[in-house]
C-alpha cells in the first residue's frame, strides 16, 4: 500500500511537469512598491484587460506572466492604494518597476477601463481573505489596541470561543486545527492576556491571508484553516519610526536601510504596564497579597538584497505572558506563564522570471507552566512543543496558462506533554523539575499546478504526501485489566514507536461567469499528526500538545465547499455566498472525570477518548470597498457536532464551539480630512456547555447529576463598539505626525456570559437546600484612548 501511494505521487509529479507553448510569448514581470516607504506590496492584483486575466503579487511585491506579443493595458489594484494604469507594448521580455501611494481620502469613484476581474472574483480559492495593516487599524480597538485576530473574527466562518478565551475556531474546527504562520513559521499559541489580544503587533504586520476552504497543497498539517502573516520588510530609503501608548500598553516600531541601502531592517516591541500600575495599589490595600500580570513581545526582521536575483532574510519573534497571585496569609499562590519564540532564515533565488526557489530553516517553540501551592500541597502543569524545520519551495511559470509549485519539508518535533505534581496528602512525591519528552519526525512533499484552460475556467490540482514517525526515547507503561501498571516498555533513542503516511489530494476550480461574477468549488483532504488537548472546557495556556502514536491516530478531515462571488460594476461592492460540509475523524478529548494528577507516572494518551465530528453551514459576506463610508456585513449559519463512543453514551452532541448564528456588522466613515468614525456590532448564539440536571445534598456533600454533554446554551453574545480617530492634516514643515483615537467598548454595557457557577454559600436555609446558578461576565462598558506618532 505504501509503495502504491508513492508511485501515484511520482506519476503525479511527472504529469504536472508537462507543459507546451503554442505561439511566441514574452515575459511580462515586475514589482509593485509603496512610493513613500519603498516596501513591496503583496497581494496586489495585476489585471490584463484585453485577455481578461489577473495575477497577484507575491510577498515580495513581484509578479510574472507570459503573454503573446501585442499591446496591453495593465491595471494594478490594491485595497487602500491608488490604482496604477500602464500601457505596455510586448515585443520582447519586459520588466516594470511600479510604485503607488496610499489613499488618504476617497471622495469619488474612478472607473477603470479594461477588465473588471479582481481577486474576489478572479482568484481560484474559495474561502480566502486577504487583509493589510490599514484594514486592521481601521476597525475599533479594545482599550486602544487594534488586533489581527479580533479583525479576522469579524468575518463569517471565523469566531472566538468567548471573551477572555484564547483560540480561533474556523468552520467547526478546534483551535489546534489552524495552521498559524508568522513569516512561514508555525505559532502554537497566538494569545496574549488569556485571549484578549493576539501576539501579532499590528504595526509590524504587512499582510494577512486566511484560507478556510481551498487549502493549496503547499500547506498541511492542520484540518481547518491557514492564517499566513507576513511582517514588514523595512524600507531602503530612510529611517521611519512609529508607535503609541494606550491605557494598558505601549509599542514602538522602527525600520529603515542598512549598509548603504544593501539591507533593510524592521524591529518592533511592546509591553503592558498593568503590573506596574496595579501592584502598588494592591500592596497599599493588602500588605499580605501580591498580584501581577504583564505581556511583552519583540519582532525583528533583517533583509539583505544580495543581488538582483538573491535575497536573504532573517525573522525572529519572542513573547511572554506572566500572571501571579499570592496570598501569604492563606498560604496560597498561583503562577502562570506562557510564550512563543521563533527564528527563521530564508533565501530566495530567482533563476529566471519563470523559475523561483525559496528555502527556509526555522525554529519554533512554545512553552507554558502553571504552579499552584496551597500550604504543603504543590502542583505543576507543564506543556511545551519545539520544532526544528527545513523546507524548500520551487515555483515554475512555463507559460501564461501554467503555474507549477513543488516542494518539501522536514520537521523534528519535541513534545513535553507530561504534567508533574506533588501532593503530600496522597504521599506522592515527584521531582517538579522533571519533564518527560516525546519526539517525532514529520516529512512532507507536495506538487500542484494551476492551469488556466480558457478565459472562463481555471483549475488548481494538488497532491501532498505526508509521513510521520513517533520515535524514542519513550517509555510505554503497560497495565493490567484493573488499570495498574505492571511493566514498562522502553524505546531507545531513534527507535521506531509508530508511523503513518498518507496522500492528501487538493482541488480548486474557478468558473468565470462574466467579468463581475464567478463560481468556485473546492475539495480538500487533510491529515493532522500533532494534537492539542484541553484540560478545561475552554482553551487555556496549560493545554498539552502530543504526537500521533500507536494509540493516538492522526486526525483526518474532508471538506467540500462551493461559492458564488460577485462584484458590482464599478467595484464599489463585493459579495459572496459559500456553502461547506466538513467531516473530521479521530478527534480527541480527555475522558470523563479526568484530573491532571492522573498523568503522574502515566502516559497522557491513556486518559484520552476518541471520536468523530462534522460541521456544515452557509456564509454570507457583503463589503463596500470605496467611498467615504466603507465596511462589511458577515453572517454564518452553521452546525457543529461531535460523536464519541465514550461520551454521552455514544450519542451525537453539539461541540462546545458550535454557534448556530454568527453576525458581524462593520462600518467606517470619513467625516472629513481629519476625523473618522468606525463601529462594530457582533451577535452570536451562546456557547454550548454542560450543566447538571439536578443537585442534591447527601451527608452535607453536594452531588451533581449530569445529563447529556453540552445540554445547555449560555445566553447569546452581542455588543457594540465605537471608535473615533483624529488624523491631523500633514504639516509640510515638520517630519512627524501624531494621531489620536478614542473608543468605547461594549457601548450599551451588555453582560455577556463568560461561565456559570453555582452559589452554595447558603445551601441549607432553615432545613431547605438552596442553590443558585450565577453568571460571570467580563468587560462591561469601557472607554479607551490611544496616542500614536509617525516620523
Amino acid at each position: 500500500m505504501k509503495l502504491a501511494k508513492q508511485l501515484v505521487f511520482l506519476i503525479f509529479l511527472s504529469l504536472i511537469s508537462i507543459s507546451s507553448w503554442s505561439q511566441t510569448e514574452y515575459l511580462l514581470s515586475g514589482t509593485v512598491t509603496n512610493d513613500s516607504t519603498k516596501q513591496p506590496i503583496a497581494g496586489a492584483t495585476v489585471i490584463i484587460g484585453e485577455l481578461q486575466k489577473a495575477v497577484s503579487t507575491d510577498k515580495n511585491g513581484a509578479f510574472s506572466l507570459s503573454l503573446p506579443e501585442g499591446n496591453y493595458t495593465l491595471v494594478i489594484r490594491h485595497v487602500g492604494m491608488y490604482d496604477i494604469t500602464r500601457e505596455v507594448e510586448l515585443s520582447k521580455d519586459v520588466n516594470l518597476q511600479l510604485t503607488t501611494k496610499v489613499q488618504t481620502v476617497v471622495t469619488e469613484i474612478v472607473e477603470i477601463t479594461g477588465s473588471k476581474i479582481d481577486g474576489n472574483v478572479g482568484k481560484t480559492d474559495p474561502g480566502t481573505m486577504v487583509l493589510n495593516k490599514a484594514e486592521v487599524k481601521a476597525t475599533p480597538s479594545m482599550l486602544g489596541q487594534t488586533d489581527v485576530l479580533a479583525t479576522l473574527q469579524l468575518y463569517p466562518g471565523v469566531q472566538s470561543a468567548a471573551q477572555g478565551i484564547s483560540g480561533m475556531y474556523v468552520r467547526g474546527g478546534g483551535p489546534d486545527q489552524n495552521l498559524i504562520l508568522l513569516d512561514g513559521v508555525p505559532i502554537y499559541n497566538p494569545a496574549h492576556l488569556f485571549g484578549f489580544y493576539s501576539i501579532f503587533n499590528t504595526n509590524m504586520v504587512e499582510k494577512i491571508t486566511l484560507i478556510k476552504g481551498g487549502m493549496p497543497a503547499n500547506y498541511g498539517g492542520r484540518l481547518s484553516s491557514v492564517m499566513d502573516i507576513v511582517t514588514n520588510d523595512g524600507n531602503d530609503s530612510t529611517i521611519h519610526a512609529s508607535g503609541g501608548a494606550g491605557l494598558i500598553s505601549a509599542d514602538l516600531t522602527v525600520d529603515g536601510p542598512l549598509f548603504k541601502k544593501k539591507a533593510n531592517f524592521s524591529i518592533s516591541g511592546r509591553r503592558t504596564y498593568i503590573d506596574l500600575l496595579g501592584k502598588p495599589i494592591i500592596l497599599l490595600v493588602h500588605e499580605d497579597k501580591e498580584w501581577g500580570y504583564y505581556f511583552q513581545d519583540f519582532n525583528g526582521k533583517l533583509v539583505f538584497n544580495l543581488s538582483k536575483k538573491d535575497k536573504l532574510s532573517y525573522s525572529g519573534y519572542t513573547g511572554q505572558d506572566k500572571f501571579k497571585i499570592l496570598n501569604k496569609e492563606a498560604g496560597f499562590g498561583i503562577g502562570i506563564s506562557w510564550g512563543n519564540s521563533t527564528s527563521s532564515l530564508t533565501w530566495r533565488h530567482l533563476f529566471s522570471d519563470k523559475l523561483v526557489l525559496s528555502t527556509q530553516v526555522y525554529y519554533s517553540g512554545y512553552r507554558s507552566k502553571i504552579d499552584i501551592t496551597q500550604g504543603s500541597y504543590k502542583m505543576r502543569l507543564y506543556s511545551g512543543i519545539y520544532d526544528w524545520c527545513g523546507k524548500s519551495d520551487l515555483k515554475f511559470y512555463p507559460s501564461e496558462k501554467h503555474a507549477i509549485k513543488i516542494g518539501g519539508s522536514y520537521t523534528f518535533h519535541t513534545f513535553s506533554p507530561t504534567n508533574i505534581a506533588t501532593n503530600t496528602a496522597l504521599q506522592i512525591s515527584v521531582d517538579l523539575d522533571q519533564k518527560i519528552k516525546q519526539y517525532s519526525h514529520d516529512v512532507a512533499f507536495y506538487a500542484s499546478e494551476e492551469y488556466t484552460m480558457n478565459n472562463r475556467l481555471r483549475i488548481r490540482v494538488g497532491l501532498r504526501y505526508s509521513y510521520f514517525q513517533h520515535v524514542g526515547p519513550f517509555d510505554k507503561y503497560l497495565k493490567n485489566e484493573f488499570g495498574a501498571i505492571t511493566d514498562t516498555l522502553h524505546y531507545g533513542r531513534g527507535e521506531h514507536v509508530a508511523d503513518y503516511n498518507n496522500l492528501e489530494p487538493r482541488l480548486s476550480t474557478r468558473i468565470l461567469l462574466n467579468n463581475n461574477s464567478s463560481i468556485k468549488v473546492a475539495f480538500v483532504q487533510n491529515y493532522q499528526y500533532i494534537h492539542m488537548v484541553s484540560y478545561a472546557t475552554v482553551s487555556m495556556p496549560s493545554d498539552i500538545w502530543i504526537p500521533s502514536s500507536a494509540k493516538v491516530k492522526p486526525q483526518f478531515s474532508t471538506q467540500y465547499s462551493i461559492g458564488y462571488f460577485k462584484d458590482s460594476k464599478k467595484k464599489v461592492y463585493e459579495a459572496s455566498v459559500e456553502v461547506y460540509y466538513k467531516t473530521m475523524a479521530n478527534q480527541i478529548e480527555f475522558k470523563n472525570g479526568y484530573s491532571p494528577e492522573d498523568d503522574i507516572l502515566d502516559n497522557p494518551e491513556d486518559n484520552f477518548v476518541f471520536g468523530d465530528g462534522q460541521s456544515y453551514g452557509i456564509e454570507l459576506f457583503i463589503k463596500k470597498r470605496m467611498g467615504k463610508t466603507t465596511g462589511w456585513i458577515g453572517y454564518a449559519l452553521s452546525s457543529t457536532s461531535r460523536k464519541f463512543p465514550d461520551i454521552n453514551a455514544g450519542a451525537e452532541y453539539y461541540a462546545k464551539y458550535d454557534r448556530r448564528h454568527d453576525l458581524s456588522l462593520v462600518a467606517m466613515h470619513e467625516i472629513n480630512e481629519n476625523w473618522s468614525l468606525s463601529g462594530v456590532f457582533v451577535y452570536a448564539t451562546g456557547n454550548a456547555t454542560t450543566m447538571p440536571q439536578s443537585r442534591y445534598a447527601i451527608d452535607g456533600n453536594i452531588i451533581n447529576e449530569y445529563g447529556d454533554r453540552n445540554n445547555y446554551r449560555l445566553a447569546d453574545y452581542h455588543r457594540l463598539d465605537l471608535s473615533l480617530s483624529h488624523n491631523p492634516k500633514k504639516n509640510k514643515n515638520r517630519n512627524y505626525q501624531t494621531y489620536w483615537s478614542f473608543g468605547i467598548y461594549n457601548l450599551y454595557n451588555r453582560n455577556n456570559p463568560y461561565f456559570i457557577y453555582f452559589d452554595d454559600s447558603n445551601y441549607f436555609n432553615e432545613g431547605i437546600f438552596d442553590t443558585k446558578a450565577k453568571q460571570v461576565s467580563l468587560f462591561p462598558i469601557m472607554p479607551s484612548v490611544r496616542w500614536e506618532f509617525l516620523f
